[in-house]
């Protein structure tokens, strides 16, 4: 969780996004079915790095989407 923290810190989502889709896959093998949206848990994760007053939500929203689109490119490759 460190490294998902000070890579949103430094402006990175791509690695936490790599990170969370990992854990699921993990998860969703041994049987679990059930998760929070992958934005919701980017949107927290950046709200303890940084603090809720820190984000602009409209701009948080842009970059997820960016990196989940340039993640979703690489995995189809």
């Amino acid at each position: 969780m460190q490294s998902i923290v000070s890579s949103i810190k430094e402006n990175d989502v791509v690695s936490p996004l790599r990170l969370l889709l990992n854990e699921r896959a993990k998860q969703r093998d041994c049987g679990k079915t059930r998760f929070h949206s992958i934005y919701r848990d980017i949107l927290f994760l950046s709200f303890v790095a940084l603090g809720r007053d820190c984000i602009d939500h409209g701009f948080q929203l842009l970059h997820y989407i960016d990196s989940y689109l340039h993640v979703a490119e690489v995995r189809n490759c």
